[in-house]
This record gives C-alpha cells, sequence and structure tokens, in this order.
C-alpha cells in the first residue's frame, strides 16, 4: 500500500510538471503568433519555431495522458486495496470475537465439570 501511495505522489508529481510545460509551450505558442508580422526570413523562423513549439505541446499533451490514464488506474487499484483491506479487517474481528467466545465456553465448561 505504501508503495501505491508513492506511486500516485510520484505520478501527481509528473501530472504537475506536464501541465506545467503545456501551460509554458503554450504561452510561446501565443508569442511566436504575434510576432508573426514580420516579414521575409524571419517570418519563416517563427513558423518553423511555431511547428517545433506545436509538436513538443502535442508530446507533453500524449505524456499528460498517458499519466492521467496510470493515475486513474492506481484509484482503482487503491480502491480495490482498501475494499480487500476492511474485508480482511472484518474477518479478523470477527475470528477475535469467536476465539473470545470459545475461550469463554471452555472457562465455562471447566468451571461446569469442576462443580459436579
Amino acid at each position: 500500500m505504501l508503495d501505491a501511495m508513492k506511486r500516485a505522489k510520484d505520478l501527481s508529481s509528473v501530472i504537475e510538471e506536464s501541465i506545467s510545460k503545456a501551460k509554458s509551450h503554450t504561452r510561446e505558442i501565443q508569442v511566436l503568433k504575434k510576432s508573426r508580422r514580420h516579414v521575409g526570413r524571419r517570418e519563416d523562423q517563427v513558423l518553423a519555431i511555431g511547428d517545433v513549439d506545436n509538436k513538443k505541446y502535442t508530446e507533453v499533451m500524449r505524456e499528460f495522458e498517458h499519466v492521467r490514464q496510470e493515475l486513474s488506474m492506481l484509484k482503482l487499484d487503491m480502491a480495490s486495496i482498501l475494499q480487500e483491506k476492511l474485508g480482511t479487517e472484518k474477518q479478523t474481528e470477527a475470528s477475535k470475537a469467536k476465539m473470545l467466545f470459545y475461550t469463554c465456553l471452555s472457562f465455562v465448561n471447566k468451571f461446569l465439570s469442576d462443580i459436579r
């Protein structure tokens, strides 16, 4: 369970990093699009840089989606683990109660046999 919690924290960090990268690339793309007003060679450079940034943005978003899916699967795993834990705890409590009952019953029987 500790491994799952650590994995969830790691995935959260990756998601936050991916979101940050995506926002940064979006801002860069917007700046580059605004600077397209220049003509000639400069315009070609801006367009080329914009294409590279679009590819980076697409890559970051793919990574983000992958991490988001992993996190969803991890959440499902955690829910399943918690269900198992609750079931195990209930079984343990039931076993303790039975053990206490049989221990008491044993003392009562011994007490009754001593009285006879």
